[in-house]
């Protein structure tokens, strides 16, 4: 039987007037061949205004797990109606229910109740940050470590003095290096409270779908630059798409592990782990490229060596 959604695509286009994208989520936007409008629900099945009958996989994405409905909750609904339902202050059913949940979870000490994922989630963070749950001495230490293990890879052999260092960091290359750092630290953060966002998927799951649309917006972003200030160089991608799509594939798959490891612990600690790569970098250059490597390089990179190690066990 083949099924017909033409009132929800009008109804849709009809909203769009008033509602942007005729949604209130972007997610619904992706249903083919349209986002669906509904009339009511009953235990397992939605009832669209075309008169289809769907089984409900989505389950509102997770809260309505016991189906659409179901009685007991209707008849719990309606007492508390009669009651009540915004007080503008505490309740005790709210206390009950705080009280069930660390009943159930035994991480959980205490609880809070908020008005959206975000607020969570940030909340989280500024509790981090703020009330004492700092990261453990020890990834500290494998954090000086690292950061000196780069300066020294960077500034040593080339005769500078401290005042020539210090001078230096005036210059607009310095400038923009740290520009650029903050502005990467303040990714990772980003990116760690996208994959948090993503409900219902795993910490895989939700870095890749993070990273699809940060490389997607990345991509759009690169190629209207190039087209507006150096088509030859999008001419010469062109030429060269072979090596240019393995570099890309390599690029994508690191990036894959930096979201997952953002997704899965501190950014800090994932940033510092991250350094090892300098090690293969100068291994590949040395064993590849046959460079040789310099005393500066050997100290430089035990320092790297070290601060990943000390991450590691922190955690």
């Amino acid at each position: 039987m083949t099924l017909s959604f033409n009132r929800s695509a009008e109804r849709i286009r009809q909203a769009s007037e008033f509602l942007a994208g005729g949604v209130s989520s972007n997610f619904r936007l992706g249903i083919s061949p349209t986002p669906l409008v509904f009339e009511r629900a009953d235990g397992p099945f939605l009832h669209d205004i075309d008169g289809n009958r769907l089984i409900d996989y989505y389950l509102g994405m997770g809260p309505m797990i016991l189906g659409h409905r179901p009685e007991a909750v209707v008849e719990a609904v309606r007492k508390q109606l009669e009651r009540g339902i915004l007080f503008g202050g505490q309740s005790e059913v709210e206390f009950e229910a705080a009280e069930l949940i660390c009943g159930l979870l035994p991480s959980a000490e205490r609880v809070r109740f908020s008005s959206s994922g975000t607020e969570a989630v940030q909340a989280a963070l500024v509790t981090a940050l703020f009330l004492g749950e700092q990261l453990p001495l020890l990834a500290w230490a494998g954090i000086v470590a690292g950061v000196a293990g780069v300066l020294i890879l960077a500034l040593a052999g080339r005769g500078l003095t401290l005042r020539e260092i210090a001078g230096s960091l005036g210059q607009p290359a310095a400038l923009f290096g740290l520009g650029a750092g903050s502005m990467f630290a303040c990714a990772a953060v980003a990116i760690k409270l996208a994959t948090a966002e993503l409900q219902g998927v795993d910490t895989v799951g939700s870095a890749l779908v993070t990273l699809v649309v940060v490389m997607a917006m990345q991509s759009a972003l690169h190629l209207a630059w190039i087209i507006a200030r150096d088509r030859d160089t999008l001419a010469a991608v062109g030429r060269t798409w072979r090596s240019s799509a393995q570099v890309g594939l390599l690029s994508a798959l690191g990036s894959a592990c930096w979201y997952t490891g953002f997704a899965a612990a501190p950014a800090a600690l994932v940033r510092v782990v991250g350094q090892v790569e300098v090690v293969f970098t100068i291994a590949f250059a040395h064993f590849y490229l046959r460079e040789p490597v310099r005393w500066h390089e050997t100290l430089g990179l035990l320092l790297v060596v070290g601060g990943v190690i000390l991450a590691l066990l922190s955690t």
